[in-house]
C-alpha cells in the first residue's frame, strides 16, 4: 500500500477544499450583508482536514460534527443549499446529538458526553449537573 494518495484522490481532496473555501466566502458575505444572523465558525485555513478525511471515508463510516460543522458537511457531500437553509434554523448538536446517542445505544456504545448534551438539551439536566456528572465518572480506557 502506497503512503502517497493517487492523483485522483488528491484531485478529489482539492475539489472538496475549493468547495469549502467558496462556500465560506459566500456565507461570510451573506452574514456581512446582514441577510442572516447566525453563529458561524469559518473553516478558513482548515479546509484540508475535512477534505482529506472525507475523501477516505467508506459508506459504512459515520461523521459526527460538533464544531465548525459546515465544512465537514460540505466535504462529506451535503448540498450547500441544504446547509444554507438549515444553518440559521438549528443550533449545532440539538438534532445530531440525539441521533448519535440513539445510534450508539443501538450498537452498545457508551458516549457520556453525548448523553450529557442530550440531557441538557431536553431540559432533564442543567449544564452544571451534566458537567458534575461527567467529572465524577471513573476514568476508563478508550
Amino acid at each position: 500500500m502506497s503512503s502517497v494518495p493517487s492523483k485522483a484522490v488528491l484531485v478529489d481532496i482539492y475539489r472538496r477544499m475549493t468547495l469549502i473555501k467558496q462556500n465560506d466566502e459566500r456565507f461570510r458575505a451573506t452574514i456581512k450583508a446582514g441577510k442572516i444572523i447566525a453563529p458561524y465558525y469559518s473553516p478558513r485555513g482548515q479546509e484540508v482536514i475535512p477534505s482529506a478525511v472525507s475523501a477516505n471515508l467508506r459508506d459504512t463510516d459515520y461523521v459526527c460534527t460538533i464544531y465548525r460543522g459546515v465544512h465537514d458537511m460540505l466535504a462529506k457531500g451535503v448540498p450547500s443549499d441544504w446547509i444554507e437553509q438549515e444553518i440559521g434554523q438549528v443550533a449545532e448538536g440539538l438534532t445530531t446529538a440525539p441521533a448519535l446517542r440513539d445510534l450508539a445505544r443501538d450498537n452498545g456504545l457508551e458516549l457520556p458526553i453525548t448523553e450529557a448534551v442530550c440531557s441538557v438539551a431536553d431540559g432533564t439536566m442543567t449544564a452544571l449537573e451534566a458537567l458534575a456528572g461527567l467529572m465524577a465518572r471513573e476514568p476508563v480506557e478508550e
